[in-house]
């Protein structure tokens, strides 16, 4: 181990970077220097392997954090008070880890902007693991957590995003704002869902336009809590080149203040079919479209099936379909 130790600072640390947290955490008590060095290669060590991670608000201070592995989960709170804990098997309530020490942020208990000391923790997790898709839940966004969150989605490469019942903090600045969203779209996520406790969105059209250009395959859920429906923001209204040029682009699409119109979206369908992939929409629409309209709509390569309320396209000589039906809302299954 002294030989370790009297390496250069260079060489230890293309050795720290090929191995995992758990023997960064063992490096660090050895020495001051190991200790220093553990800590500054944490960002490029080996990370374990986990299928996704949860976040969940308990209160200002407070963090519960799950961590998915296949068929099991493992969790730990983070708050102001804890200055280390070990990962728990969620229903056993069995240590699985040794204690992690949270390391990078002086904690002041004076600090009334304390959340920010509790982000870091859970960034020092999160770090050790590689995971695909990550979840928000209760979630008050403010300047920290967007601080915490720019940060750390610009360093990995995280596929789904989920953010449940969120809402935003009544002093948020608009640039912090504009900085999340633009998070949101440098990251290039294939999967996008937001479901608001807010009346306030910064999910508008201009946001839906450019993820449409972000990504290959878009996947979009923007919802609200039933509380909110009768205090909707205004509902968005695109033009027809949006629904001719960016519509049929969303293999996923569930956006209730999104209003079509119906003179527009039979060609939007048939597009979107033509991608042959599966997915699904729902917005609103303006009215209900009759089957004469969309027989109309029919080219010789496909095959239209009226089914009750039910509307049935495919692409023939295909297994490539869709089932719409039609009421104040357009619901399209493509299979």
């Amino acid at each position: 181990m002294d030989n370790l130790c009297n390496l250069p600072d260079d060489c230890l640390l293309d050795v720290f970077t090929r191995i995992d947290h758990d023997d960064l955490d063992e490096l660090s008590t050895i020495s001051r220097k190991m200790d220093r060095l553990s800590f500054v290669s944490r960002p490029k060590a080996v990370k374990a392997s986990a299928t996704h991670c949860t976040v969940m608000q308990v209160d200002q201070n407070e963090f519960e954090v799950e961590i998915h592995v296949e068929y099991e989960t493992f969790n730990l709170r983070i708050n102001k008070e804890n200055t280390q804990g070990a990962l728990f098997k969620k229903y056993s309530h069995e240590a699985v880890s040794k204690p992690i020490i949270y390391r990078g942020h002086t904690i002041d208990t004076q600090d009334p902007a304390i959340t920010e000391a509790v982000l870091c923790r859970i960034s020092n997790l999160l770090y050790r693991f590689d995971f695909d898709r990550f979840d928000f839940y209760s979630i008050c966004l403010d300047r920290n957590f967007v601080k915490f969150f720019v940060e750390f989605v610009s360093t990995r490469s995280i596929t789904q995003f989920y953010l449940h019942k969120f809402k935003l903090d009544r002093n948020i600045e608009r640039d912090v704002l504009a900085k999340f969203v633009s998070a949101i779209l440098k990251a290039k996520f294939a999967v996008i869902y937001a479901n608001h406790v807010h009346p306030v969105s910064f999910f508008e059209e201009q946001f839906i336009r450019d993820y449409s250009n972000s990504v290959t395959f878009p996947n979009l859920t923007i919802g609200y809590e039933q509380m909110l429906k009768d205090h909707w923001p205004p509902r968005i209204t695109p033009a027809k080149q949006f629904v001719d040029n960016i519509l049929p682009r969303f293999i996923t699409l569930d956006a209730e203040r999104l209003e079509i119109n119906s003179d527009w979206i039979i060609s939007a369908l048939l597009a979107r079919l033509r991608m042959r992939e599966s997915g699904s929409w729902q917005f609103s629409i303006t009215r209900i479209i009759d089957c004469s309209e969309i027989e109309a709509m029919m080219d010789l390569d496909l095959n239209y099936s009226p089914k009750g309320d039910n509307h049935i396209i495919r692409i023939k000589r295909t297994l490539n379909w869709v089932n719409v039906r039609f009421s104040s809302f357009c619901n399209a299954t493509f299979y």
